[in-house]
């Protein structure tokens, strides 16, 4: 499961698939993953586009590294990429009382914390001021809808990351934004009410 704010920064990962995730399929594809531009071959999955950005984020790295656990990349190499890119970075053993567990690093920066059980899951991911979007990952489609009504979040995806339509409304809770983009939903801030009263007496 994970929470978007607006990037894809916080990972919740099941106690007993944890191991398998953070030593399986994002440590194998590190070869393919480096920094540099979007558009590149190498496709990265993001990267800082600018240098004060790209160095701002390398320092939120190094801070969060001195209380996680840098699985895998962080670094912005200036023989590589002349420092303007970031190369994505995965942070274990995150909890939420540390400060990368809770505010988000704008960056290529993927951050896991682990659960044990569904409530365990819910109230992680709600445990925070934003609430822009969330993912769910699951072979089960009961769970998947009781935490689609339950996650605090403007959009939910399950089994599936990204996917929009303009037809279906866009936003957050809480600080993440109280109005809707898309759908017909969005012109009510184009609209001014009126109130009338008659008396037909």
């Amino acid at each position: 499961m994970t929470d978007q704010t607006p990037a894809d920064h916080a990972t919740w990962i099941a106690r007993a698939a944890a191991l398998e995730f953070e030593t399986g399929l994002f440590i194998d594809g590190r070869s393919s993953a480096g920094a540099g531009p979007p558009i590149a071959a190498i496709n990265p999955a993001n990267g800082a586009l600018l240098a004060e950005l790209s160095c701002g984020t390398a320092l939120d790295i190094d801070r969060a590294v001195a209380a996680a656990r840098l699985a895998l990349g962080g670094n912005a190499d200036p023989g590589e990429t002349g420092g303007a890119y970031v190369e994505p970075a995965l942070l274990c053993d995150v909890t939420p009382a540390m400060t990368v567990g809770r505010e988000e690093i704008f960056g290529p920066v993927a951050c896991v914390q682990r659960f044990t059980s569904e409530a365990e899951a819910i109230r992680l991911a709600n445990d925070s001021i934003y609430g822009l979007a969330a993912s769910i990952w699951t072979s089960d489609v009961s769970c998947a809808h009781r935490m689609v009504k339950s996650l605090e979040a403007g959009v939910v995806w399950v089994n599936c990351f990204g996917d929009g339509d303009m037809t279906q409304p866009f936003g957050g809770y809480k600080q993440s934004g109280n109005t809707r983009d898309k759908s017909l939903e969005c012109l009510a801030g184009y609209l001014q009410s009126k109130s009338a009263w008659f008396s037909l007496d």
